[in-house]
C-alpha cells in the first residue's frame, strides 16, 4: 500500500474517523529532505500495512492542515490514535528513523514485522 495524500477533504475520514492508528508525514516536494521522507513513508506504509495507515500532507497541496497542527519544521511526523496526536517527530527522517518511530509506537521489535521491498 502507498501512503494516502491527505487534504482538507479526506482529513476527517483518514485521521479522525479511522479506528486504525494513522501516521501523517508533513512534508513538501520542493524541499529535498521532504522528498526523502516520502520514500521512508512509502516503506512504512508497506511494512506496517494493516497495523497503521500512512498519509502524506504536502505543504503546497494543503497548507491548512499544517496550520491545524502548528507544523513549523519540514518534515514532521505525527502519529494519531482516534484522531488525537499521540507522538510527534520533527526533522530529517531516514527509513530507519521512521521504522523505529512506528515500532516504538506499536510496542514491537524489528523481528516482529517482516522486512519488505518497495
Amino acid at each position: 500500500m502507498n501512503p494516502f495524500t491527505i487534504g482538507t477533504l479526506n482529513y476527517d475520514f483518514v485521521v479522525k474517523q479511522n479506528k486504525i492508528p494513522t501516521l501523517l508525514g508533513f512534508t513538501s516536494w520542493w524541499e529535498q529532505v521532504g522528498r526523502g521522507t516520502h520514500y521512508a513513508l512509502r516503506y512504512a506504509a508497506k511494512r506496517f500495512d494493516g497495523r497503521i495507515w500512512v498519509g502524506v500532507v504536502d505543504y503546497d497541496y494543503c497548507a491548512e492542515v499544517f496550520h491545524w497542527h502548528d507544523i513549523t519544521e519540514i518534515p514532521t511526523l505525527i502519529m494519531f490514535e482516534n484522531g488525537v496526536p499521540v507522538k510527534r517527530f520533527e526533522g530529517f527522517k531516514s527509513s530507519n528513523d521512521v521504522d523505529d518511530f512506528v515500532l516504538d509506537y506499536l510496542g514491537l521489535t524489528d523481528d516482529d514485522v517482516p522486512e519488505v521491498s518497495i
